[in-house]
């Protein structure tokens, strides 16, 4: 219970018809922020928040593609970011100071991995 009180946040999802006026919002409490590697980690996180065009169905229109966006509506204490890899590429740089959501947070650690599967190779971590 301390660890998730310490880096819960919510997470607001948004999903709006450009061909109508629906929206749909769905709200979901998380303790890691999982996002894709675009450069680095100053890159990356903010690029996770991006709207972006996804396949949908929209029930009052039918249209085909929707946008998609999600946004933090807390922070906690500790915000935990998971940069995705692939097997054979480099980790991405993770610079001392982040702004996310508005908050300036500090890093504090980070675990590197190598090898090609989550359950094989290497992990190392990095304290500052």
């Amino acid at each position: 219970a301390l660890l998730s009180s310490l880096t819960s946040f919510v997470a607001k999802q948004e999903i709006g018809c450009p061909g109508c006026s629906y929206s749909r919002q769905d709200s979901q409490k998380q303790c890691v922020l999982h996002v894709e590697p675009n450069g680095d980690a100053e890159n990356s996180i903010p690029a996770s928040f991006r709207a972006s065009n996804v396949d949908f169905n929209c029930e009052v229109c039918s249209a085909k593609k929707a946008t998609h966006h999600t946004r933090l509506a807390t922070l906690p204490q500790f915000l935990i970011v998971h940069i995705n890899k692939y097997a054979d590429g480099l980790g991405v740089a993770t610079p001392q100071c982040v702004r996310v959501a508005g908050r300036d947070m500090e890093r504090i650690a980070v675990m590197h991995h190598q090898g090609h599967t989550p359950d094989s190779g290497h992990y190392t971590a990095t304290v500052t």
